[in-house]
């Protein structure tokens, strides 16, 4: 396991810069406006840290996560039964999984949808059809790349609790035919006084929107909704020259053609 997930107070500090609070609000709009059941579960795929799901259960959802990290599960799951919770959180690949019985959403946040191959999208997609109730929303968090594959830099720092994490980004290609890029997140963690340094490397697979598109159409069971700008469905990516947190929304069907 790369070694910034055996840290999740760091991880959930250096990704803090969110509001969590929008970002549920939100969640809730799109189920009222795009959803064709009441959605009352949800099934959070490579939930990590899983900063939304106390806003979650404390709506009333009933919510579930997995994760291929057992330290990150172990850390969603003592803040969780710190607030007088016990959801479920399963260990396991997001590419191919299933769950006891379907739910009525489905989420991927912040960019984790990692696949490495057209095939393991695809069987990722499958899985999520399966898994999803007749009517049932699937939403991905800036998991669509929207820009060219490239070598980019970025650097920010985030504060809590006497811990300061200065993170810095970094993606390099590594096979441009094939789509794969380098990604490298360096954590500068300074606790309490105590410095550590953090590094996790991962191999990753761009996602291209039309590719994406076509890999929905190849997927019996799913439709594409619409793809929306910097957290609001108000603002459809349709005519953008330049995308901002997009956050992209699927259905399985009420109704699903014979």
């Amino acid at each position: 396991m790369d070694e910034i997930y055996n840290y999740p107070l760091y991880y959930d500090i250096a990704f803090g810069y969110r509001n969590i609070s929008q970002e549920v609000r939100e969640l809730e709009r799109c189920f009222e406006v795009f959803g064709e059941r009441p959605v009352k579960s949800i099934l959070e795929l490579g939930c990590g840290s899983a900063p939304h799901m106390l806003q979650l259960l404390q709506r009333q959802y009933h919510y579930s996560g997995l994760d291929i990290s057992q330290a990150m599960l172990d850390y969603a799951r003592g803040k969780a039964a710190k607030a007088g919770w016990r959801p479920p959180l399963f260990l396991g690949d997001m590419v191919e999984f299933s769950t006891p019985e379907p739910v009525d959403a489905i989420l991927i946040m912040l960019g984790s949808l990692y696949v490495k191959s057209t095939q393991e999208l695809l069987t990722h997609l499958n899985s999520v059809a399966e898994a999803l109730h007749p009517g049932g929303l699937y939403i991905l968090d800036w998991c669509i790349d929207f820009e060219p594959l490239g070598n980019k830099s970025q650097h920010w720092q985030e504060k809590r609790g006497g811990v300061t994490v200065d993170v810095h980004y970094r993606t390099a290609v590594r096979e441009a035919a094939e789509q794969l890029f380098d990604e490298r997140i360096t954590l500068d963690v300074s606790d309490q006084g105590r410095q550590r340094v953090i590094e996790n490397h991962s191999l990753r697979r761009a996602i291209y929107p039309q590719e994406f598109l076509l890999a929905l159409q190849l997927t019996p069971g799913l439709q594409f909704v619409g793809w929306f700008q910097d957290w609001n469905i108000d603002r459809s990516l349709d005519h953008c020259k330049r995308v901002e947190r997009p956050i992209i929304v699927v259905r399985r069907p009420l109704y699903e053609p014979d």
